[in-house]
């Protein structure tokens, strides 16, 4: 397989996808299985090798670029917030290792007191990879409980923050999710 025949690929996924559909289109063609030519064979381990990231160090990039001192003044993000805030909502929802690297990093607390900025465009993502990681990974929604985090505080602040505009009505569902998968048990008690 020559560059041009290379179908652009993302992601793990992408070349998964791309993957299956070879296995089936030769499989519907009749082809029994052969060893693998050693040209596709280099291609391919190529391909991984040039997918593969070190999930730890692309977090902590995100997360000091979200960190930094550069101040958002708008609901806008500028290209290179917006990619951090995917990459972080990508990996934390689509990784199983996520578990404990994850937790050992630190991320959950990382991302709540990301929240205690003024509310912007980023909290919405913020927010989203927050469930993930706290739906996904139980040792990530035990952290999350940690009083001195205060996170029910704030999510409670926000639905508050969020009742009856349209335009925060995501942000409002990740915050009631969230509560519910984090302190569920005692939200009765406040009702």
């Amino acid at each position: 397989m020559d560059n041009q025949e290379r179908p652009p690929f993302r992601d793990m996924q992408g070349l998964l996808n791309f993957a299956l559909r070879e296995t089936a289109r030769e499989d519907a063609e009749g082809q029994e299985a052969l060893p693998m030519d050693p040209e596709r064979r280099i291609w391919l381990e190529d391909a991984l090798r040039n997918l593969s990231v070190d999930l730890v160090h692309e977090l902590k990039r995100s997360l000091q670029l979200l960190n930094s001192d550069k101040c958002l003044d708008s609901n806008e993000l500028p290209g290179e917030y917006e990619d951090a805030l995917d990459s972080i909502t990508d990996t934390v929802g689509s990784i199983d290792l996520a578990n404990d690297t994850l937790c050992k990093m630190g991320l959950a607390e990382q991302i709540i007191g990301l929240l205690y900025t003024d509310r912007d465009s980023t909290h919405e993502h913020l927010l989203s990879a927050l469930l993930s990681l706290v739906r996904d990974h139980n040792p990530a929604r035990i952290e999350c409980q940690r009083t001195n985090l205060g996170l029910r505080k704030i999510l409670v602040d926000k639905i508050e923050e969020c009742k009856g505009q349209e335009s925060l009505k995501e942000e409002e569902e990740y915050c009631k999710e969230i509560l519910d998968l984090c302190f569920g048990d005692d939200l009765v008690e406040d009702r």
